[in-house]
Order: structure tokens, then sequence, then C-alpha cells
């Protein structure tokens, strides 16, 4: 896990011509905005140029949101123990609508890197954390971690003493809810 992408607020500005399906608010990571070009982003709403990569970053947004909250469900109900299971059987098939969806593209909306790219590494290194094995069956989703992983100023946090792996939940989860 990254330590926390999250997106807020309305407000920020598209680029000359652009259009965005959604109000654009500012992107952030562990309280900092990246708006200015930080982490490879030209643009606060950074999701995407064309209708095309509109239209996927929307998708996707969405679909990312209910894969963390499957997870999050079972991660804090008093039964994980019995979910688990139930979880981790149903999750190749989850992981394999998200490759498909990938498919040879370099990030998920095309060929610039936009703000679902954040939020994916994130759910995807959360359930990498849960069950490490999980990616081996999807090389696309394994490179795409990679690369994301080496981008400069993200490589440089998650190497720095800033970084946490977990924990990843609160402390009433029954899963991820302690420092390695």
């Amino acid at each position: 896990m990254v330590g926390g992408w999250w997106v807020w607020g309305e407000g920020g500005s598209l680029p000359q011509g652009a259009q965005s399906p959604k109000p654009c608010g500012w992107i952030g990571f562990g309280g900092t905005s990246w708006g200015q070009g930080r982490f490879g982003l030209t643009s606060p709403c950074a999701g995407g140029e064309t209708e095309e990569e509109i239209q996927r970053v929307d998708m996707l947004e969405n679909q990312i949101m209910d894969f963390r909250m499957s997870l999050v469900m079972v991660c804090y109900n008093p039964d994980f123990e019995k979910l688990k299971p139930g979880y981790l059987e149903q999750l190749p098939g989850k992981l394999k609508l998200f490759s498909n969806f990938l498919g040879d593209r370099k990030w998920f909306a095309g060929e610039k890197l936009t703000f679902v790219d954040f939020l994916m590494f994130d759910v995807l290194d959360q359930n990498r954390i849960f069950e490490p094995k999980c990616l081996e069956p999807f090389k696309n989703l394994k490179d795409f971690m990679d690369r994301f992983g080496a981008l400069e100023k993200v490589a440089a946090y998650m190497k720095s003493s800033r970084f946490q792996k977990m924990p990843i939940n609160n402390k009433m989860a029954k899963w991820g809810n302690k420092k390695l």
C-alpha cells in the first residue's frame, strides 16, 4: 500500500479545452498535493485527455471503489475468518476483469498516467499484502505494479522513512490494523 492515496474536494481547474465528467478536485498523497506535476501528473484532475480516456477513468474509478470496499467489508467484519475464504475464492475473477481492462496499455486510461493509476496501485497492493500470490497469474497487473512503483517520486517515497506498508486499516479491523 502506498499509505493513503485519496481524492478530495472540488473546484480545481482543467487544462484549457479539456473536459471532465466530474468536478475536478485536489488529489493528495499523505497531505501533499501533486497538482503541480508531482508524481508525473500534469493537472490536478489528471483524468484523461481524450473522450475514451475520460470514460475509462470514470468507469474504473467506480470499479476500484467497489473492489476496495469488498476487502474492507471482510476486514472489518467480526466474522473475518469465516469470510476470508470466500473473498479469496472470488479474488482471481475480479483481478481478471482488471487485467482485461488494462490489456496491453501502459496505464489504465492509456499511455499517460492518471489519478486512477494511483488508486489502482493502492488497492492492488492491499490485495497483494492480503494474499501475496494473487497477482501471479496476471503479468500485465504485475508489470503495472512494477512500473508504477518505479516512478521516481513514488519509489523515493516508498524508500523513505515516512512510508509505512501497514497498517492499512483502522484498529477496529480484524486484519490490516497493525504495523509490520
